[in-house]
């Protein structure tokens, strides 16, 4: 492929069949795609009337979960909460509105995991946003709103991956690519390569670009709830600074979710 000087709008060359039908290695830990639990604290999502809520949507058993952290700042205990969304571009809703956790005491904290569903009567029609409103329901609190937006790895399937000859047949029928520089260096081909696969982004082959000294990757990846089969290049120097990632899906209004979820997989 080519796009952001790649030259050509050329297909894939033939060594982007070889690795048909990419799969994680039997046994692997998956680590939570975009921003998994463990990368740092939670960001604040809401602080209001003395209830925190801290959180982030990964993708945790195979699943968009969210991983919650509720601090009570209030004068008595805090229970009853539920959680709902309203219609977004990827219909996320929790699976249970009803949240599993025990009443929070005053100046207490509680973690809890959300398992989230894609619900098609929550699909939003128009353009992809990552955009996504939630309201959290207290029986002391009331109804407090909030805000937070999806990243397209908690949405990336596990079950993703393509042959080979799949993709070069939909990279040749789809529209030219978009294309982003990502502000990246990677020193270690391999280890990129195990955490793309990690983010459910499968590489399908790895192969020189002939007459430079970058190095090229050929991936894809199928995004829950809208259908849509991603397709990326990346090319680049091992060490250099700056990622050449080029896009193509039936879903163009994916790309900027796409590059973003490349970036948050190799950071």
């Amino acid at each position: 492929p080519s796009g952001g000087g790649h030259g050509g709008g050329k297909a894939p060359g033939k060594a982007a069949a070889k690795g048909a039908g990419a799969t994680k290695p039997s046994g692997t830990e998956q680590a939570p795609a975009s921003g998994g639990a463990g990368r740092g604290a939670l960001p604040t999502l809401l602080s209001q009337g003395g209830v925190t809520v801290q959180g982030r949507l990964v993708r945790a058993g195979g699943v968009p979960t969210y991983e919650l952290l509720l601090t009570n700042g209030t004068g008595t205990p805090l229970d009853g909460l539920m959680l709902q969304t309203n219609r977004s571009s990827f219909g996320v809703a929790p699976a249970n509105v009803v949240l599993p956790v025990a009443p929070i005491p005053s100046g207490g904290s509680q973690r809890v995991s959300v398992p989230m569903t894609v619900d098609a009567a929550k699909l939003a029609p128009g353009p992809a946003m990552p955009k996504l409103e939630l309201a959290m329901k207290t029986n002391q609190a009331g109804v407090l709103y909030f805000t937070d937006d999806v990243p397209l790895g908690a949405l990336l399937q596990d079950d993703g991956a393509i042959e080979g000859a799949a993709f070069l047949s939909m990279w040749r029928s789809l529209p030219p690519e978009q294309a982003s520089k990502l502000p990246l260096a990677v020193s270690d081909i391999e280890a990129a390569k195990a955490a793309l696969t990690a983010a459910n982004l499968f590489v399908l082959a790895h192969r020189p670009v002939p007459g430079t000294p970058q190095q090229a990757l050929y991936l894809t990846g199928r995004v829950q709830g809208v259908s849509a089969q991603l397709l990326l290049e990346i090319r680049l120097v091992p060490g250099a600074p700056g990622l050449d990632v080029s896009f193509k899906s039936e879903r163009s209004d994916l790309a900027s979710m796409a590059f973003a979820a490349v970036a948050a997989a190799l950071a």
